[in-house]
């Protein structure tokens, strides 16, 4: 899957260079509607000091109302007083005052208009090194061209690529294609006229019809506001099956992955690893994450799957395959025992569950703080059972709000049809893309029956 950014620089609310009506924001709109492409739009708040955002807002409303535009930060002025280096504003500026001067300038604007962009790119792709030194602290992500960044570091993310809407030699940078464009200027070969408005039609129909393509803005390829955690620890051949399906997820969903493996094993003294899920926990709440999806590594994910945090308001699992048979029955009964008091609705496998954070802190404040010792007062009824039945005591213990969610989002392979998003493997791990495989390379097959 190849993410598709297009970026285009130094729009203002002067007619021709973004305004309503204006024949290049129809190209825009064009190209939203046939492909679904999104823009970052890189805006100077005050450009050329004639065009100043705070004047401007019912122009920054209306583009934030589409819901294709990301707006980020290109300078305050993008014009120099020096005559020799062109309008690279920040290059000039070779002090922390200027610097940090020329910032409160540009977010004073910012703030009047109430937007915070997180993005930033240098006007005129230059910056002095005082400048990358500060500007790095006020964005999540710095858009930089490979030779025009010299090396520089920055406090934030980088993201490289500078391919022009007017070239047909498109390259990918790190999984990702730049489509870099001026939104207009007859200086600059790669503004939005009708001939570079005709060559995008083609460079993207030709990357929609021969590649896996998702159109992002540049802010949600760098700053991911969902995460997916696995647990893999040990020799799992499986997982080299199930991973490919799970980072094509990741993509489609715009989350990242993070892997619990034998390092973060090595340092607890869990008998097994699927205690680790309480320290995925504790990371997720301390992290820049808002949403969390942890799915068991012997799930294979079907290519229809849809967004499952679209289905879900604060917490979601999927009831155990086996509760009504006797598992919640058992978790009462262990509750009456030990926890008297405390009443099971739903007893959940541990095998999925979607999250935001509050959730997942209110779980937390919950869970003993020796598991292990407590995960021994279990053994009685559950002598098989780890990290599932502590995970269903805190959920009743907190009194979390939670919802079940659906099992086609964790439906045990042996009853799975072509309907199921999440095919769980557990005792049939080892028949992962065999031929008793109904699911083999994500295709159902009807004919073939699984059993353990």
């Amino acid at each position: 899957m190849i993410n598709v950014t297009i970026a285009i620089d130094d729009i203002h609310p002067e007619k021709g260079w973004g305004l309503p009506g204006d024949k290049c924001m129809e190209y825009l709109d064009k190209l939203n509607k046939e492909f679904g492409a999104k823009f970052t739009l890189f805006i100077p708040s005050n450009y050329h000091n004639k065009y100043p955002l705070s004047e401007h807002k019912d122009w920054i409303d209306w583009l934030k109302s589409k819901d294709y535009f990301e707006l980020a930060a290109h300078g305050h002025y993008h014009m120099c007083e020096r005559t020799d280096i062109g309008e690279c504003e920040f290059f000039e500026l070779d002090t922390e005052d200027k610097v940090q001067s020329r910032i409160n300038l540009m977010m004073n604007e910012w703030g009047k208009v109430g937007h915070n962009p997180v993005g930033w790119r240098n006007p005129g792709w230059l910056a002095h090194p005082e400048a990358v030194k500060y500007l790095g602290s006020y964005f999540k992500y710095s858009a930089v061209h490979y030779d025009h960044n010299h090396n520089l570091q920055w406090d934030c993310k980088m993201i490289f690529g500078h391919d022009g809407i007017h070239e047909t030699d498109i390259n990918l940078h790190n999984g990702n294609i730049m489509f870099q464009s001026h939104i207009a200027g007859d200086w600059n070969d790669n503004c939005w006229n009708e001939q570079n408005y005709k060559q995008m039609q083609m460079s993207l129909k030709f990357l929609t019809e021969n590649n896996d393509v998702v159109f992002k803005t540049i802010e949600e390829v760098t700053c991911r506001k969902k995460v997916i955690y696995l647990i893999a620890v040990g020799d799992i051949d499986y997982f080299n099956h199930t991973y490919p399906l799970i980072e094509k997820y990741a993509a489609k969903i715009n989350a990242d992955i993070r892997i619990f493996d034998n390092n973060d094993l090595r340092k607890t003294n869990y008998p097994s690893p699927n205690f680790l899920i309480f320290d995925v926990f504790k990371e997720f709440v301390n992290s820049e994450y808002e949403q969390m999806l942890y799915i068991d590594a012997d799930i294979r994910i079907m290519n229809q799957a849809t967004n499952i945090f679209d289905e879900i308001d604060t917490f979601g699992m999927v009831q155990d395959h086996k509760a009504d048979l006797w598992r919640r029955a058992k978790m009462q009964e262990w509750l009456d025992k030990h926890h008297n008091g405390l009443t099971v609705k739903h007893y959940f496998n541990g095998g999925v569950l979607a999250s935001n954070k509050s959730s997942i802190k209110q779980l937390l404040s919950v869970v003993p703080n020796d598991i292990i010792e407590f995960w021994h007062t279990t053994k009685d009824m559950f002598p098989h059972g780890y990290n599932q039945n502590i995970l269903n005591y805190c959920i009743i213990k907190s009194g979390i709000k939670y919802q079940e969610l659906s099992a086609k989002w964790n439906r045990i392979c042996r009853n799975a049809s072509e309907n199921d998003y999440f095919i769980h493997y557990v005792a049939n791990k080892n028949q992962i893309q065999t031929d008793l495989d109904k699911f083999k390379d994500n295709n159902y097959n009807p004919n073939i029956t699984m059993t353990l």
